[in-house]
């Protein structure tokens, strides 16, 4: 409760994407605003989040965290990569990893390090959600229009 308290400097009982970036941040780096974004997304409404919302979010970055460094004693390449999302109960083909851990690389520089790696787990988590709520009626396939096709790509703009 404490640390939830001194991110919301405010007492508005929640907190929004950009006490995330602030909280997130580090003298040498500003967090992006867009990760925090995400995280609302997985883990509350999208705009803003409550307590048990923060536990839950901190909870799955801890995870992330430990996986990471698990994986990743003299850096993350591919295989170390796919090991690290396994362990966090995200199964892909191999061929999709790659492309995920190539498009991480290529956003940022070559560098594939903590942030880059939290990111492609967030979007790969959102990207579950979305998948789950599209296939109620269990064949596991996504049948989709036009409409719900816009909304999937701006739902991860």
């Amino acid at each position: 409760m404490d640390r939830f308290r001194r991110i919301d400097q405010n007492n508005k009982n929640y907190i929004d994407a950009s006490d995330l970036q602030v909280a997130f941040s580090t003298p040498a780096s500003k967090y992006p605003i867009v990760g925090a974004r995400m995280l609302l997304r997985l883990f509350a409404d999208g705009s803003q989040m409550n307590f048990e919302q923060f536990v839950s979010m901190s909870k799955f970055i801890q995870q992330v965290l430990i996986a990471f460094k698990r994986h990743s004693p003299q850096g993350m390449q591919i295989a170390q990569f796919r090991a690290a999302i396994q362990e966090l109960g995200i199964f892909i083909e191999e061929q999709t990893a790659i492309s995920m851990y190539q498009l991480a690389l290529d956003m940022n520089n070559n560098r594939f390090g903590l942030l880059e790696f939290q990111f492609v787990v967030v979007f790969l988590k959102l990207g579950e959600q979305l998948f789950a709520s599209w296939t109620g009626d269990g064949d596991g396939l996504l049948h989709i229009g036009y409409e719900r096709m816009l909304c999937l790509l701006m739902w991860f703009m």
